[in-house]
Parts: structure tokens; sequence; C-alpha cells
């Protein structure tokens, strides 16, 4: 008797894990995944199901990236046809954004990315091979405010 008591317990525990699991996918898909859907207008299948892409009219390359299964975090993108500059945007789930800016210096070819808060200030800033590149940042918030305003 005791052990068929457990077996049913071990089910209950087991169809409750199985079950939380299944809202957390119906979440994720309807507050997450889905909301990129309003992004892609327009734009051509990169990636079938993950990446789109368009050329934007105004010589910039846009891009929305949809989050892989079960992360929260896809983004959108706003680049300079050449790849040099780009301006990367992180929606969060309840509505708020992140942003960071990537710059391929010209000279050196080093890659910088440089995440900024809403206030268009460095919060991190990562040099590929150089952790300190002071230099970069006011390129950056120039692109940042440039790009706002362009996708405003």
């Amino acid at each position: 008797m005791k052990k068929a008591k457990s077996k049913k317990v071990i089910l209950v525990i087991i169809s409750i894990i199985i079950l939380l699991f299944m809202m957390y996918n119906l979440f994720w898909y309807l507050f997450v995944y889905n909301e990129y859907d309003k992004y892609i207008a327009g734009f051509e299948e990169f990636r079938p199901h993950i990446s789109y892409v368009l050329n934007g009219d105004d010589g910039y390359l846009y891009n929305v990236k949809y989050p892989d299964y079960l992360s929260f975090t896809g983004n959108l993108c706003v680049a300079t046809n050449d790849g040099k500059q780009a301006l990367l945007i992180w929606p969060e789930v309840f509505g708020t954004y992140k942003f960071g800016v990537q710059i391929i210096d010209e000279e050196s070819e080093e890659e910088y990315s440089i995440m900024l808060n809403n206030s268009r200030k460095a919060d991190v800033l990562y040099c590929k091979g150089n952790m300190k590149c002071p230099h970069i940042i006011t390129s950056a918030i120039t692109l940042f405010a440039t790009l706002s305003a362009i996708i405003a």
C-alpha cells in the first residue's frame, strides 16, 4: 500500500513539473517570442524563424533577431551598410529597452562594444583586447543619438 501511495506522489510531482514547464513555454511564447512579430513587417527572412533583415531606403541595415528557445534575449539592430557602426536594442519583457553600440575602429580594426543606459552614459565598456577605450565613447554616444532619432 505504501508503495502505491509513493508512486502516486511521484506521479503528481512529475505532472506538476510538466504542467509548470508547459505554462512557462506558453508565457515565453506569448510575452517574449511573439512580441517580435511587430518588428518584422516588410523584412526578409534571413535565417528561418530566427533573423530578419531589411536594407532601408535611408542607407541603413535593419535586423531583428528573435530570442532563442526559452531565452528572453533577442535584439533589434540598426547598422551602417559597411557594418562599422551599429546600434543594438534589446527589448525587455515589460516594455523597457537596453541599448548598446558596436563600433569598428577604421585604423586598428578593433571592435568596441559599449552598453548605454537610457541617459546615454556608458555602463559597460568592452574593447576586444583592451578593456579601457575612453576615446571611443564620444563616437558611441553620437552614434546612439543619431540612430535613436532614425528609429524613433
